[in-house]
């Protein structure tokens, strides 16, 4: 998972720019897709709730 790829760059001493970067970017997607996924089942819950609330 990118999590594991970033704990195991930061256990490190030397961090080449190069990796700190493409590292930021993976954790920028992972942050927008935890972000979209809670998004989509707020929808859903609301819309479930709307449903059998009729």
């Amino acid at each position: 998972m990118e999590f594991d790829a970033f704990f195991a760059a930061a256990e490190r001493t030397v961090i080449d720019d190069r990796e700190v970067e493409a590292l930021r970017e993976r954790m920028d997607v992972a942050e927008r897709l935890f972000e979209s996924e809670a998004t989509l089942k707020a929808v859903t819950n609301e819309f479930m709730s709307r449903t059998y609330s009729m």
